[in-house]
C-alpha cells in the first residue's frame, strides 16, 4: 500500500465532492483503519486464511464503527477450517456484511489458493447465506 494513501484519501475527503471506498487485505495495524474509516464510504476487507493476521477482525469491528464494511472470506480448500471459522465469527456480527469467496480454477491459478473442495465443503458452501 502506498504510504501516501492517506494523504490521497484526505484530498478527496476534504474536497466534500467525492467519496472513496476501498477493497484490502488489511494489512495495515488497528489505529490505522481507526483513523482512516471515518473518510471512506466503504472498506471491503479480503480475509486470507493462508496469512495469519491476529488482528484482522479486530480491524474490521473498529472500522464498522465508522463506515461500512464487507469482510470477503476467501474460502481457499488448503485451509478451510480457519476460512469457515472466520466466515462463522464474522457472520455473528451485525455491523460486519460477510461472504464466503469461493476459490475458481482460474483464481487458484493465478494466486496459488487451493480450489478442490471435498463433498462436504460444497454443501457448506452452497448453504451459506449472501449478505452481500
Amino acid at each position: 500500500m502506498s504510504p501516501f494513501f492517506k494523504e490521497l484519501v484526505d484530498i478527496f475527503y476534504n474536497s466534500k465532492n467525492n467519496t472513496v471506498g476501498i477493497t484490502t487485505n488489511g494489512v495495515k495495524s488497528v489505529k490505522y483503519w481507526e483513523e482512516l474509516a471515518p473518510k471512506l464510504s466503504y472498506i471491503c476487507f479480503s480475509y486470507h486464511p493462508s496469512y495469519d493476521d491476529s488482528e484482522f477482525l479486530e480491524k474490521a469491528r473498529v472500522a464498522s464503527k465508522q463506515t461500512l464494511v464487507t469482510v470477503r472470506v476467501m474460502m481457499d480448500s488448503r485451509h478451510w477450517d480457519k476460512a469457515y471459522e472466520m466466515y462463522q465469527r464474522c457472520y455473528k456480527i451485525p455491523e460486519i456484511a460477510v461472504e464466503a469467496v469461493r476459490i475458481l480454477p482460474e483464481m487458484a491459478r493465478a494466486t496459488n489458493v487451493g480450489e478442490t473442495y471435498t463433498p462436504e465443503q460444497e454443501s457448506i458452501l452452497m448453504s451459506l447465506p449472501r449478505q452481500i
